[in-house]
């Protein structure tokens, strides 16, 4: 909770979390009790809600999931009265109990932390809403261990998961007030390392990469994939980061590429070592054409057949040589299998 010191300790917020006291059966169960605790903490809450004219406070009740908060602009001792009813409250009617770790009563002026934001007063804009130093931290671990270790990781899969990563975290956190220094400094922070897990993966420079290597400088582009830089995340919707139309609204299908199984978002092991980048290079190679019927397989799902059998070779990566593969139609792919 939250309180503004001026004028006898006015201005209160109670952040609380609702966990379930007894062991949970299903999610049906859980959501049942977050929703019935929405309800009836609710009608506490506007009991008390319009009595500022007894001295007694105004209070607002937020809530999102199972996370809520109280707002005050009444004394810290109400606001303490208030914590031990909502306490009592949601252990005996509801058979749930506030999570100790984020229940708290805490000024308006000092900031708290709701939702992943860290949320802080400002007298000219209401209110700040900041990315803790925590969140910033956290994503770069994860860029670090993406672009640490192992370095047979097709070009492609790296792309997609940390893009994947790095998008996903900017917009969540692109409601935040001042984005732009954060975003900027990530985007630099991405470029850096996956320049230098390309510079190792091709065992050179960092310079012979940038010059040699890489299609696009900024954004990074390489085999036709590209790192997405944050630095342009709006808080609007505007169009699709990948350029493809919106399969729900206009009835479309998306056809995505499947993420590795282990550390998915990033992509520090893949089934078949460089598999994707290998298999790109046949695409190209053979302008996506069925090499048996001439088909053209642009903007379908082809097929890039082994001519010897992976089962063929003891090294099952040897099998993944441009000159032992070949684009093929669905069609052709199941005829030379069905015969095989």
């Amino acid at each position: 909770a939250a309180l503004n010191r001026p004028r006898s300790e006015r201005k209160a917020r109670i952040t609380a979390k609702v966990t379930a006291k007894t062991p949970q059966t299903s999610q049906i169960a859980s959501y049942c009790s977050v929703i019935s605790a929405d309800l009836r903490v609710r009608s506490v809450g506007t009991k008390v809600r319009r009595r500022r004219r007894n001295g007694k406070g105004n209070w607002r009740y937020i809530r999102y999931a199972d996370d809520f908060l109280f707002l005050t602009n009444g004394t810290k001792d109400r606001a303490e009265r208030m914590q031990n009813r909502i306490g009592d409250f949601v252990t005996e009617e509801l058979n749930l109990e506030l999570s100790e770790k984020k229940t708290e009563i805490v000024h308006a002026s000092d900031g708290f932390e709701f939702l992943g934001y860290r949320l802080e007063m400002n007298k000219d804009l209401g209110v700040d809403r900041l990315i803790p130093k925590e969140a910033k931290q956290d994503i770069r671990h994860k860029v670090k261990k993406a672009t640490s270790g192992q370095e047979d990781i097709s070009v492609r899969r790296k792309f997609m998961a940390i893009s994947s990563t790095v998008r996903g975290w900017a917009n969540y956190y692109k409601y935040a007030t001042n984005t732009s220094t954060t975003f900027n400094n990530l985007d630099h922070y991405v470029w850096e390392r996956i320049t230098k897990w390309l510079a190792q993966k091709y065992r050179t420079t960092i310079a012979d990469v940038c010059s040699n290597k890489l299609d696009n400088h900024c954004p990074v582009k390489m085999n036709d994939a590209t790192i997405t830089r944050v630095s342009g995340t709006w808080d609007t919707y505007t169009k699709s980061c990948t350029g493809k139309k919106h399969p729900y609204l206009n009835g479309s299908t998306r056809e995505r590429e499947s993420l590795p199984e282990e550390d998915p978002w990033l992509a520090t092991a893949e089934h078949r070592e460089g598999w994707y980048d290998a298999r790109k290079e046949a695409l190209e190679r053979d302008n996506w054409m069925c090499q048996d019927c001439g088909k053209d397989l642009e903007g379908t799902e082809p097929q890039v057949h082994h001519i010897r059998p992976r089962e063929g070779y003891s090294n099952p990566s040897e099998a993944d040589r441009l000159d032992n593969l070949k684009t093929l139609c669905q069609g052709c792919h199941r005829e030379i299998e069905s015969n095989r």
